[in-house]
């Protein structure tokens, strides 16, 4: 039986409860690091100034599947694949995001 466990996080602030699979919480925190590093970068670039929570959830789901991909053994064609394909879901979400200001 899976247990589940609720884990705390903060992204540009703000705290976040997420609950989780035990065995997930490994990935996931993995998936909040990846998805810290992206922040960075976008806010380095100047793409957004703002932040919304969808945005957050939405990056962090995108992120966390990358994490999954990666620690699965799939191919380094594939994952370059999706990590541009995530890259490009990324984009679409902030550019989203811009458009309600």
């Amino acid at each position: 039986m899976n247990k589940s466990t609720e884990i705390e996080i903060e992204i540009l602030g703000r705290t976040i409860r997420l609950g989780c699979q035990e065995e997930e919480k490994e990935d996931l925190l993995s998936a909040v690091g990846l998805l810290e590093n992206q922040i960075q970068e976008v806010r380095h670039n100047g793409k957004t100034t703002g932040s919304d929570k969808i945005v957050i959830m939405a990056a962090l789901n995108i992120a966390h599947k990358l994490v999954t991909f990666q620690t699965r053994g799939i191919d380094l064609h594939e994952i370059r694949s999706k990590i541009d394909q995530l890259g490009d879901e990324i984009d679409t979400v902030l550019n989203d995001q811009d458009n309600l200001f």
